[in-house]
């Protein structure tokens, strides 16, 4: 699976301080997992439907330098549920989000990005089950997803404390909102705005320094490079 903006605007936006254990549900590659163990010091249990997901992530687990942190397994989040509760101070979750739409051909992608096999409904039961009382849950979707999702959270008493709403383009209508969960109801939700491009194609400062740990080069080198790619 190739490495997506939503996994990486969520892999940077979530917090992990103070959380012994992760689970990044939907793990795919293991970006995210990886991510959140680049700057924790969790246990972090990342878990994908797909075999070939589950290799690849095992595989970039194993040669990175986190790896006696970081496990991967082939188990759905609704199996994992019937088996552990209440374990995780964190989940994270890059979820399929296409319903009763084109399916694509090959097989991996239907199963990543449509919710055939894992509904709205049965992530966030499952994600009630094995949440500490303390936990966070963290999620990204689609903006017109959002209305829906809040409802049957709040239907299993996960409340929403922050909230990052995504803009491809400036000028052009959000996209993707990230949301992060507890089980404390708050009527204070702090909320946010990024855009990730300008009007001319370039990344902003504000994208570049929201992803700019999880570069190999600095924020003027990519500064520069991605103006060099718009003017070729």
């Amino acid at each position: 699976m190739k490495i997506g903006t939503d996994a990486v605007l969520l892999g940077a936006w979530t917090e992990t301080g103070g959380v012994s254990r992760i689970l990044d549900a939907g793990t795919g590659c293991g970006i995210i997992a990886l991510m959140l163990a680049q700057r924790s010091q969790s246990q972090i249990l990342a878990i994908d439907i797909d075999s070939a997901s589950v290799e690849q992530s095992s595989r970039n687990f194993r040669i990175s330098p986190w790896k006696e942190r970081l496990e991967a397994r082939q188990i759905s989040i609704q199996e994992l549920a019937l088996h552990d509760r209440s374990c995780f101070g964190l989940i994270v979750s890059n979820p399929p989000y296409f319903s009763k739409s084109l399916k694509p051909g090959n097989q991996q992608r239907k199963l990543a990005r449509h919710d055939d096999m894992l509904t709205p409904e049965e992530l966030i039961i499952s994600v009630d089950r094995l949440l500490l009382p303390a936990g966070r849950f963290n999620v990204v979707l689609p903006s017109t997803a959002e209305a829906s999702f809040l409802s049957l959270a709040r239907i299993h008493n996960l409340w929403l404390e922050n909230k990052l709403t995504f803009i491809p383009i400036q000028g052009k209508r959000p996209n993707r909102i990230l949301l992060s969960f507890s089980r404390s109801h708050s009527d204070s939700i702090k909320n946010e705005i990024l855009t990730m491009r300008n009007a001319d194609g370039t990344h902003t400062d504000e994208f570049v320094e929201f992803t700019k740990d999880y570069y190999l080069f600095d924020p003027e080198m990519i500064r520069e490079r991605l103006n060099t790619n718009q003017n070729a």
